[in-house]
């Protein structure tokens, strides 16, 4: 159970759980439950994506938005989770339907907190120093830059 997954992917707990539930599908049946509207039935890997009731979350103030938001999908999708021989979870966002199917199903619950924050899309970017001087070397030295790899599927 994540927030993050592709194509929602904002930080590495998103990158971790694509990457895992890839893996862990060449050898057992994985099931993902994320925020968003995701339908994926790839051999042994299904996943599945919601939206927030936003009945819930309507009329309350900005900052309890997303916390309400977060409830409103651990609710709907513990439903869900009757049948499966383990519930890992990846953020506070979803931490309450996995605790909530060990108590209400009894099975096992594995809880990694990637990070405590609010996405990384609240946070302002980084800005690079100014160069000392005006010298070419200097100011190419001072660019960003900008590394993407892709690895092995």
């Amino acid at each position: 159970m994540t927030r993050e997954y592709p194509p929602h992917v904002y930080g590495g707990a998103g990158v971790h759980v694509d990457y895992l539930s890839r893996e862990l599908a060449k050898m057992i049946e994985v099931d993902v439950y994320c925020w968003g509207e995701q339908r994926v039935d790839n051999g042994r890997l299904h996943v599945r994506g919601n939206r927030p009731w936003e009945l819930l979350a309507a009329g309350a103030p900005e900052k309890f938005q997303t916390a309400l938001e977060a409830m409103s999908l651990n609710l709907l999708q513990v439903k869900g989770l009757g049948g499966v021989d383990v519930v890992h979870t990846h953020t506070w966002y979803v931490s309450m339907a996995g605790f909530l199917a060990k108590k209400l199903y009894g099975i096992p619950f594995v809880l990694t907190t990637h990070s405590l924050e609010p996405p990384a899309t609240h946070r302002k970017p980084a800005t690079p120093p100014a160069p000392s001087d005006s010298s070419p070397s200097t100011a190419a030295a001072a660019a960003p830059t900008t590394i993407s790899s892709t690895a092995p599927t």
